[in-house]
């Protein structure tokens, strides 16, 4: 059994810019143990790849400068592919980021193993993590396992978001003869969605939970959407867009006779934290990061994003940017 000071549990980008973020903050890299899965560089590289993101390449870069000279290589080789106001494929950005963290990784000790439970002891005031392989202990646990897609109590086969937002796996499951699609959710990823079923001649539904079918980032929305997504809504507005029908959430009567003729769901409605060992749900508090399962426990990333509260509405904040912002606003060590 191992034990350290600090175990990072998940290397997707949230644990990478945790780790990258510890060093900055002068703490050893002997003093972590790095626990993942794969280290194949988190869901962003290995089910969401393909996906365009909304956000230029110099957001990323800038913040990937803080890590200079982790990050020069990895700099040097989107600027070698994209212009600073290009959007990337979301592989690219967790391409980066994952190359820059591993780098200063190199004298942390890293595990190749599935997490299975975790649980706080009294008696030595450590963490016991529970892995394929056996377990370690730490005094503190920094969680950023990631989260799962959530869904709806629909008796209605769903297809997982990460395979509906590749196209050629969309196509491969649907058919315009047999199929007619509701999709949940009309943000980025909706808007994804939309495409490509209208480009494979899907008939589909289209719910939104807003006031509006879209809420656009050049009409001053906190979280409207933009870049690619944009336009793409703005099609839908004009019309162009045949096979795709707009509707409200608030509408339970059509929404009813819609499901009624639906034969495949797709929620894009956001994300829950991935369940560990015990902990089906584990509940945080975005203000700090800290996790209440137990003391010296802090949770980023998908699964334990920061908010930012507009008027009387939360917004989840889920990018590069955000996390590196959520983990040094409240990382113990910078405070």
């Amino acid at each position: 059994m191992s034990q350290s000071k600090i175990c990072i549990l998940g290397f997707g980008i949230a644990g990478q810019l945790l780790f990258l973020e510890l060093l900055r903050n002068k703490i050893s890299a002997k003093d972590i143990v790095i626990l993942d899965e794969n280290f194949m560089g988190g869901a962003l590289m290995t089910q969401y790849g393909p996906v365009l993101s909304n956000t230029p390449w110099l957001k990323t870069k800038t913040a990937l400068q803080d890590y200079l000279p982790w990050s020069t290589e990895s700099i040097q080789w989107a600027d070698s592919k994209y212009q600073e106001t290009d959007c990337m494929p979301v592989r690219d950005i967790a391409h980066v980021c994952f190359q820059t963290a591993f780098s200063a990784a190199q004298q942390t000790e890293k595990i190749t193993a599935k997490a299975s439970g975790i649980q706080f002891e009294e008696a030595t005031q450590l963490w016991k993590i529970q892995h394929t392989f056996g377990e370690l202990k730490s005094s503190q646990l920094y969680l950023c396992h990631g989260a799962t897609e959530k869904q709806l109590p629909l008796d209605k086969p769903a297809i997982p978001l990460r395979i509906a937002l590749d196209f050629q796996q969309l196509k491969n499951t649907v058919s315009a003869e047999n199929d007619h699609v509701t999709v949940f959710g009309t943000a980025h990823s909706g808007t994804i969605l939309l495409k490509h079923l209208q480009e494979l001649g899907i008939p589909t539904t289209a719910v939104y939970n807003t006031p509006t079918p879209f809420q656009f980032a050049r009409d001053s929305h906190y979280d409207g959407i933009k870049e690619g997504s944009e336009k793409i809504a703005d099609c839908i507005l004009r019309g162009e867009y045949s096979h795709i029908t707009l509707l409200s959430w608030n509408d339970p009567l059509a929404l009813y006779k819609a499901l009624q003729k639906t034969t495949r769901v797709i929620y894009s409605i956001g994300f829950s934290v991935a369940p560990l060992g015990e902990f089906q749900k584990i509940p945080y508090d975005p203000q700090t990061a800290k996790v209440a399962i137990g003391p010296n426990c802090y949770g980023y990333g998908i699964g334990f994003p920061g908010v930012t509260t507009v008027g009387e509405k939360q917004y989840t904040d889920v990018s590069v940017l955000s996390f590196q912002d959520q983990i040094r606003r409240t990382l113990p060590a910078t405070r």
